[in-house]
């Protein structure tokens, strides 16, 4: 019985519990944060961010926290402030349920508003 080994992970895999990004991944991340930028006198937007919840490490493509002022001299790692929107863009590699379930984690941790963006298009 042949089987295939599974690929090692990379380190930012094991990091942030998914997997690298793709090139659609990352022309699509920026273009999110140039669309919420209009709102940034109400928000604070952040790409990648480290959240603790509960003890579980999330990292959402995008998150929109309320409007802070950014502390240069104290950084926060990992962030235990929960944000009112996490956005996880699908990556090719990544399963419809893995996403899923990340943003019914999101949900059950109190994030208010989550989304899923799909970097693939499906051809008809």
């Amino acid at each position: 019985m042949d089987t295939m080994a599974e690929p090692e992970k990379s380190a930012y895999e094991l990091e942030r519990g998914k997997p690298m990004p793709s090139f659609n991944h990352s022309v699509i991340q920026p273009q999110l944060v140039i669309a919420l930028s209009r709102f940034q006198d109400r928000y604070t937007i952040s790409c990648e961010p480290t959240l603790i919840f509960s003890g579980v490490r999330f990292t959402p493509d995008v998150a929109l926290f309320p409007a802070q002022q950014t502390d240069w001299s104290h950084d926060q790692y990992p962030i235990e402030k929960i944000p009112l929107l996490a956005i996880e863009i699908l990556s090719p590699t990544q399963g419809f349920n893995s996403m899923i379930e990340k943003l019914d984690a999101y949900f059950a941790h109190g994030v208010k508003s989550t989304v899923g963006w799909s970097s693939l298009r499906l051809k008809r």
